[in-house]
């Protein structure tokens, strides 16, 4: 998707619960990020930057219910390529409950549109 596509949908006011930025332009995707977070409005948020990554700890934090909270983010920051495999369970999580949102942003000047897209 291109910049222009993804200002269309997000002026909407139903967008998706997941999204995926990447290009070489870091300013742009952290700007589209900040815009998405405060279109989610989530009650309860996971960072995750670069290094902390654990899929396991992405995939039981948007698995398990909360008493506290309903709706729930949950924010990759990385360098490096996720393995498809993990990125199409945590899709399938947001699928499968509208209550959950997920946020991925790759700064990987080299990664291709089209590798992203097969999820």
């Amino acid at each position: 998707m291109y910049r222009k596509e993804l200002q269309t949908l997000l002026s909407k006011d139903s967008i998706p619960n997941f999204f995926f930025l990447y290009g070489a332009d870091n300013f742009q995707s952290e700007l589209y990020a900040e815009f998405i977070k405060e279109k989610y409005k989530p009650d309860e948020t996971l960072k995750l930057f670069f290094e902390e990554y654990n899929f396991t700890r992405a995939s039981d934090f948007l698995s398990t219910g909360s008493l506290f909270s309903e709706k729930k983010l949950l924010e990759i920051k990385t360098s490096k390529k996720i393995p498809t495999k993990d990125l199409k369970i945590l899709v399938d999580l947001c699928k499968n409950n509208t209550d959950n949102f997920f946020l991925l942003e790759l700064y990987d000047e080299n990664s291709k549109q089209s590798d992203i897209e097969k999820i």
